[in-house]
């Protein structure tokens, strides 16, 4: 899953600290924070137009789901 993430949003750093204490509830779900003001190929991919938007990928690449405003892992 890609954490579009920004330094300067409170609602990603809520997240980000939340995902640091708790984590997520499966092994086999890996978070990964991109950052959202420079990876602009990424959210042009993905079609991410506000941060703290989170997008899962199957192993190739490809969007299997995208979703906005999580809070925690298990979120």
């Amino acid at each position: 899953v890609l954490f579009f993430h920004a330094k300067w949003c409170p609602d990603c750093r809520g997240t980000d600290k939340s995902l640091r204490k708790d984590g997520v509830p499966t092994s086999r779900l890996l978070v990964v924070q991109v950052n959202y003001d420079k990876a602009k190929d990424l959210r042009k991919k993905y079609r991410v137009t506000v941060q703290h938007t989170f997008v899962q990928i199957s192993s190739s690449g490809k969007q299997k789901g995208k979703w906005t405003g999580s809070r925690t892992g298990k979120d």
